[in-house]
């Protein structure tokens, strides 16, 4: 009896945890720094980072191009969010409008690049690969013919810890 209790109550739990892998839609109303978003679900607003990915630092060039494209591909339309986890103050999702993920495209397009700690993680892998051909044609950030990544997320421990503007925890759920 109480094994069965137990079960239900974690199964409860996991079903109605926001970090529980589940999808769910929303419409964008605000977007900053290209990675975080304030969207409308259910008549709450909630505010979304996208996961695995990280942009370089505001007030770059290339910062505002990646804001522009999150904005254009985001603001005031309907998105899909798999959200692998949760923190305090956001929601790590996947992001998709329409048939277009927007962390595989904001990689695809040199604007953002995979976090290391998640590039061994099947999506990190999948984002891993993406940003190889990015890197392979010189896109965005990749334009450098040295083909590093910015000082952001090479440094020492102490600079990325100074630098990341959010570290997200470990995923609960990975896919």
């Amino acid at each position: 009896m109480r094994f069965t209790m137990f079960l239900l109550i974690i199964l409860g739990w996991y079903f109605v945890s926001p970090a529980a892998g589940l999808a769910w839609t929303g419409r964008v109303i605000e977007v900053q720094n290209a990675l975080v978003l304030t969207v409308v679900h259910e008549n709450e607003e909630k505010k979304v980072r996208l996961f695995g990915i990280e942009v370089i630092q505001p007030g770059k060039s290339m910062a505002e191009q990646a804001n522009k494209y999150t904005t254009e591909m985001l603001l005031g339309k309907e998105a899909t969010f798999e959200v692998v986890d949760s923190g305090p103050e956001y929601f790590f999702a996947v992001v998709t409008q329409g048939e277009t993920i927007i962390n595989d495209e904001l990689v695809r397009q040199g604007y953002a690049w995979v976090v290391p700690r998640y590039q061994n993680t099947p999506y990190g892998i999948k984002l891993t690969s993406i940003q190889a051909n990015a890197k392979k044609k010189g896109a965005g950030v990749w334009a450098d013919k040295n083909g590093k990544l910015p000082l952001r997320a090479t440094g020492t421990a102490q600079e990325n810890k100074q630098n990341i503007l959010i570290k997200p925890r470990k995923p609960l759920f990975t896919f």
